[in-house]
């Protein structure tokens, strides 16, 4: 009686060990399709994302190589027009000089 206990009690542990392997067999093959699928579109998102990166990054140093260079044209024609200015002012005075030594 013991004996036929113990083996219906072993059967009935190997019945649900087969249930358990089916199980996780369908819900791991369910799963890890979705993981790829997850892993591949945040893959997707980070190269999007850098492509953004790098094409605001070439804006960007586009617009500093830009601004530089109008800013060293300003510069350059500052400094031209504080030599016209100063040129003009020792126009002035000579001429100033001129009317001066007439009177």
């Amino acid at each position: 009686d013991l004996e036929q206990q113990l083996t219906e009690a072993t059967n009935a542990i190997r019945k649900y060990e087969k249930k358990m392997i089916k199980l996780q067999e369908k819900y791991a093959l369910g799963v890890v399709p979705l993981l790829t699928s997850i892993q591949d579109l945040l893959l997707q998102v980070r190269k999007e994302v850098q492509q953004e990166e790098d094409n605001t990054f070439s804006k960007l140093r586009e617009d500093f190589f830009h601004l530089r260079g109008v800013t060293v044209r300003l510069l350059d024609n500052l400094r031209l027009s504080r030599e016209e200015v100063s040129s003009l002012n020792m126009t002035i005075a000579q001429q100033d000089d001129d009317i001066s030594a007439r009177d």
